[in-house]
């Protein structure tokens, strides 16, 4: 039996985001992988169900990368830059001070 055939329990339309373009990639990569002389299907499938798993488990990679978070972090990045600059010109003052003393 083909490889393709036995991973017809991977459903594309079941599937969305990242775990969609996973089963998308395994679909093809069956392929060719099933024409090597040392290809195990049993060990495929198990790796396929594994990361499947992982991904579902996992937050979206949609949504580590939006452009909301991808925003707030750039916000918080200037937020901590102003606080650091903040600090260092109170230091300096401090420093000012204590020489004038």
């Amino acid at each position: 039996m083909s490889a393709e055939l036995e991973l017809r329990w991977l459903k594309i339309e079941k599937t969305k985001g990242t775990v969609r373009r996973f089963v998308e990639f395994c679909k093809n990569d069956v392929k060719e992988q099933a024409k090597e002389d040392a290809f195990d299907l049993e060990k495929y499938q198990d790796a396929v169900k594994l990361i499947m798993t992982k991904l579902d488990k996992s937050p979206l990679v949609e949504k580590m990368f939006s452009p909301e978070q991808l925003k707030a972090e750039q916000q918080k990045k200037a937020e901590d830059a102003v606080a650091e600059e903040a600090v260092a010109v109170k230091t300096v003052e401090e420093e000012a001070h204590n020489n004038a003393n």
